[in-house]
């Protein structure tokens, strides 16, 4: 994992962690940073992306399609804190947001569902560890 950290201003620190993982395009299931959200896995290339999640870190990134089926730039990278496999083989996990990240890279031919390189921006620890009101700060969506 590479880190890159940013301080713009004396009080804006953005971090980049860079890692793959693999992503579930799901319209209309939003995950943000901080929720939880039970998902009921049945297609088998899902399948075996949450085997490939459990076997690694757990981690899962959520993202919305465009229009042309592109993913959108911007996504919440979840960890599974709580799964379950039925007698019938399907999965129902729980995905925990652990922050937003930006896809760098897509690896469509690497397995049966989509990885990508991606980019975690973890400034929302920043302003927690350091009693920062989000309110008050000014903020460019990446």
């Amino acid at each position: 994992m590479t880190q890159l950290c940013f301080i713009e201003k004396n009080f804006l620190v953005l971090c980049f962690h860079k890692i793959e993982f693999p992503v579930f395009p799901l319209n209309g299931a939003i995950l943000f940073p901080g929720t939880n959200l039970p998902l009921n896995v049945f297609e088998k290339k899902y399948i075996e992306m949450v085997d490939y999640a459990l076997s690694k870190d757990r981690l899962i990134g959520m993202i919305q399609t465009k229009q042309n089926q592109d993913f959108f730039n911007v996504g919440c990278l979840g960890k599974i804190n709580n799964f379950s496999e039925t007698p019938d083989g399907r999965y129902q996990i729980n995905l925990e947001g652990v922050g937003r990240y930006i896809i760098k890279k897509v690896f469509k031919n690497k397995h049966k569902f989509i990885t990508v390189n991606g980019h975690i921006i973890n400034y929302d620890n920043y302003f927690k560890k350091n009693n920062v009101s989000l309110n008050k700060k000014f903020f460019i969506d990446l």
